[in-house]
């Protein structure tokens, strides 16, 4: 494992396209990144850039849970 924790996912090959394809495209699950001031952003589609190689939150909620905290589009 690499010394710097940035790349722990790197190296372990732990994507979000497989979290992604798993939860949103087979159980219809929906994603969205944490933010600041308990607020949350909706990810509507996958894209390269949600691979971010740094520490980052993601909440999946499975379908008909919708979360609490104001969600930004």
């Amino acid at each position: 494992m690499s010394a710097n924790k940035n790349f722990q996912y790197i190296d372990s090959r732990t994507y979000i396209k497989d979290f992604w394809s798993l939860l949103v495209y087979q159980h219809q699950f929906s994603f969205y990144r944490l933010l600041p001031k308990r607020r949350l952003k909706r990810l509507p589609r996958y894209s390269e850039s949600l691979e971010q190689f740094s520490w980052q939150n993601i909440l999946a909620c499975a379908p008909g849970i919708e979360p609490k905290w104001k969600v930004r589009n």
